[in-house]
Parts: C-alpha cells; sequence; structure tokens
C-alpha cells in the first residue's frame, strides 16, 4: 500500500539482505542488531553514507531481494533519472540525498522473524534513541495466530500440525508475538509514536483503516491510494481469477479473507467438548469419474481439458486420503470407507460405519440397507429413471464402469490417478 504512494520512498522487508549476510558469513550474527539499526538509520533518517552497512545494503539494491511484487524504489526515476541507475554502493551520498529531497517520507516493512530473536524490544528503543532528528513512527500489523499458522502452511514456510515439531513451533511463535504486543502496549515516552492495528480491521474496513494508519503517520493520503485500497480490496472476479496464483499479490477479498482459516482448518481444534468422528467415502476414480461423465457434471476424454480435470480430481484425492491417515492424536475420530466395500458387503460395511459413530443401529435401518441394495427387477426399474435413487443393485454397479468406459478414458485415468489407485490398492485395468 505505501509502496504505491509517490511521495514515500517505501523499502520493502530490506532485513531479508541482512538475514542473508548471517547466513553466508556467521561471523556477522554478533553485529546483527547494529547492522539493523545502522540500516534503518539509513532508510528513516537518509543516512546510508554514515555507516558500513548501510552502504553494503546499497549494493543489493539494484535487483528484488525478496518474492513480493513490491516496487523497488532505488530503481525508480527519482533514483535512475532518464532510467540510468548509478551504482548506489559507490554513490550512497548521492542515495541520501534524493532520500532526502525527492521523497517527503520513508517508510519501511520489516516482518519480526528477520529481527534479532524475532523480538521488537531488541532493536526498537535504540531506533529512537539513535535517531532524535526523525520523527519514527511504529505501526505494528497484528494478525490472529489462527489465520496466520494458516497462510504460513499453505505456504510451506512451516510444517503442519501433523509434524512432530509444531506444538514447539506454535509456541514459540506465540510466545514471539505475546512478547511483541506487550512491548508495544509500554513504550513509555514513545507511546505516541506506535499504533496496533489488527488484521481483521484492515481487512474488514480496508479503506477506514488505512485513513487511519496516514494520519498516525502524520502523511497526506492522496485519492490514488483511496482508490488503490478499494480496487485492490473489492476486486471483480475477473480480477480475483487473474490474480488467484501470486501468492504475494495484494488483490484479494479482504472481508472474504478474515475468517478463510476457519473453513479448512480442521474442525477438531473448534469443537473441543464435541465428539466429532469423520467418515471418508472413497471410491475408484474410475467409477467416480464415470458417473460425473453420465450425468454430465464434466466433460468426457474427447475434451482437451479431461487430462487436466482429471489430474486436478486425482491429486485433490490423494491429498485427502493422505491427510485422513495422518490425523495424529485425532485417527481414532477416523475412518476410511471404501465404495466398493459398501456396495460389495452393504449391511456389514453399514455396521462397521454405525459402530465407528459409536451409534446404535436399529433394525429399520438394517432392513433399509437390504431393501435398497438388493431390490427385486420391479423396484430396479421402477426406480432407474431417478438419478438420486438409493435403489441399486450394489454389487453389480461395483465395476460397472469397466462394461461402458472408453479405452482411451481408462487409460488417462490410470495414468493421472496412479497414485489415488496405489493408495487404495486397485490395480490398474490397462
Amino acid at each position: 500500500m505505501f509502496a504505491e504512494d509517490p511521495q514515500l520512498m517505501t523499502v520493502y522487508e530490506p532485513l531479508w539482505i541482512i538475514t542473508k549476510w548471517n547466513k553466508e558469513d556467521s561471523s556477522q550474527i554478533p553485529n546483527w542488531t547494529k547492522n539493523v539499526l545502522d540500516l534503518l538509520r539509513g532508510i528513516l533518517s537518509c543516512k546510508f553514507a554514515e555507516t558500513a552497512a548501510g552502504v553494503k545494503f546499497l549494493s543489493h539494491t539494484s535487483r528484488k531481494w525478496n518474492g513480493a511484487n513490491v516496487k523497488n524504489p532505488f530503481q525508480s526515476q527519482n533514483f535512475c533519472p532518464n532510467w540510468e541507475c548509478k551504482k548506489l554502493s559507490r554513490s550512497a551520498k548521492y542515495a541520501d540525498t534524493v532520500c532526502l529531497t525527492k521523497y517527503k517520507h520513508s517508510v519501511t516493512k520489516i516482518g519480526e522473524t528477520r529481527t534479532p530473536n524475532s523480538s521488537i524490544s531488541s532493536f526498537l528503543p535504540k531506533v529512537f534513541l539513535e535517531n532524535p532528528d526523525t520523527d519514527i513512527r511504529v505501526i505494528q500489523l497484528i494478525r490472529d495466530p489462527r489465520a496466520s499458522f494458516r497462510s504460513r502452511i499453505k505456504l510451506r514456510w512451516m510444517v503442519d500440525w501433523t509434524h512432530r515439531n509444531f506444538r514447539k513451533l506454535v509456541r514459540k511463535v506465540c510466545s514471539n508475538l505475546v512478547a511483541n504486543i506487550k512491548f508495544g502496549r509500554n513504550l513509555g515516552k514513545w507511546q505516541d509514536r506506535y499504533l496496533e492495528v489488527h488484521y481483521h480491521d484492515l481487512a474488514g474496513k480496508p479503506l477506514e483503516t488505512t485513513r487511519a494508519m496516514y494520519d498516525f503517520a502524520g502523511f497526506e493520503m492522496p485519492d490514488s491510494i483511496a482508490d488503490w485500497v478499494v480496487r485492490n480490496t473489492s476486486p471483480s472476479k475477473e480480477e480475483l481469477m487473474k490474480e488467484s496464483k501470486n501468492i504475494f499479490s495484494p488483490t484479494r477479498n479482504s472481508t472474504a479473507n478474515i475468517d478463510k482459516w476457519k473453513q479448512d482448518s480442521p474442525v477438531f481444534l473448534e469443537n473441543p467438548d464435541t465428539d466429532i468422528r469423520v467418515i471418508q467415502l472413497i471410491r475408484d476414480p474410475r467409477a467416480s469419474l464415470r458417473s460425473r461423465i453420465k450425468l454430465g457434471w464434466m466433460v468426457d476424454w474427447t475434451h482437451s481439458s479431461f487430462p487436466n480435470l482429471v489430474r486436478k480430481i486425482c491429486s485433490n484425492l490423494v491429498a485427502n486420503i493422505k491427510f485422513g491417515r495422518n490425523l495424529g492424536k485425532w485417527q481414532d475420530k477416523y475412518l476410511e470407507v471404501h465404495y466398493h466395500d459398501l456396495a460389495g458387503k452393504p449391511l456389514e460395511t453399514t455396521r462397521a460405519v454405525y459402530n465407528f459413530a459409536g451409534f446404535e443401529m436399529p433394525d429399520s435401518i438394517a432392513d433399509w440397507v437390504v431393501r435398497n441394495t438388493s431390490p427385486s427387477k420391479e423396484e430396479l426399474m421402477k426406480e432407474s429413471k431417478n438419478i438420486f435413487s438409493p435403489t441399486r443393485n450394489s454389487t453389480a454397479n461395483i465395476d460397472k464402469w469397466k462394461q461402458d468406459s472408453p479405452v482411451e478414458r481408462i487409460q488417462i485415468i490410470e495414468k493421472y490417478c496412479k497414485k489415488a489407485l496405489d493408495l487404495l490398492g486397485l490395480k490398474k485395468m490397462l
């Protein structure tokens, strides 16, 4: 957001570079805090030339240093008139001059994980003390840890709950979060220079919260930023689809994102006092895809998109099977049931499902199962036109896909669903 404002020199995640120094040369680690302070002095007070870390940082600014799609001010026309860029590490005083004269304010965004000990207390007081002539303001953006963990896991930046180290990681991250919140709320004489912003406010009331942040910082908010905020937090379906594959894109349906973590986090966490049981019914993909095609719910093998659809469906199936088989402490609350068992041994499998769920199975259900899985010819004929009827000759239905599926369709499905078939213990036909 701030990077879109031309009056601000916004440097996004500069501590990535210092973290890189630490990894490449362990002798830099004892200087971690000093390097952070010197770099922030360069950015916030326009004094890169005064420190070795400030000058060294400038040598990395000719290219992006992180994956985010954020503008690099050092490659802008302010630093590169006529798009001719100087080597700033050799022209640090020039960088200071541009910083001071071409922008009204400097802004930097840093992630706590890249600060010493993941703690703002390790450097923030010294930032104020070492820059007495600069009116530094700090905005700490805080997100519900349940949502932030979901994002980290989804991006594969950390392991999920099934990993043995998950609890330890969560404890450490939340301990740091608590420390940073407490520190920010107890800054003493600098308290008026600190603002705590919650992600759910920024996502739920984006324009209102952005105005509050600008007011706190003492910046004038141009109309272009208001337009940018509205456009990126309330995009059209087409814009959302276009940006959906870019994990760093600022374009999101922000209000829909607030509680998205609830939709795909394990339901057990939200209902600790309820004895929830999960039964996953899994069908041979060759049979389930045949049914979808027959019902007109998806295209057949002759369509150009068929292989991609099959790949996607079976990739999801594999993920769901693996997830269900690795539920850790909740494993006893999960039962995997195969369609061919339910169809081949309907009464026996139904009893097993009832037993797992902890339900008493009445005789009426046993009668219903027998009646609907072994119907007479008359009953079968009567229900044949109702695609949603539960009345079927279940044993005859198990391998029906073999009888009327084209060889080409089976070949494609078996090619892209090999992992799923292997997990289910099913042999290839071709």
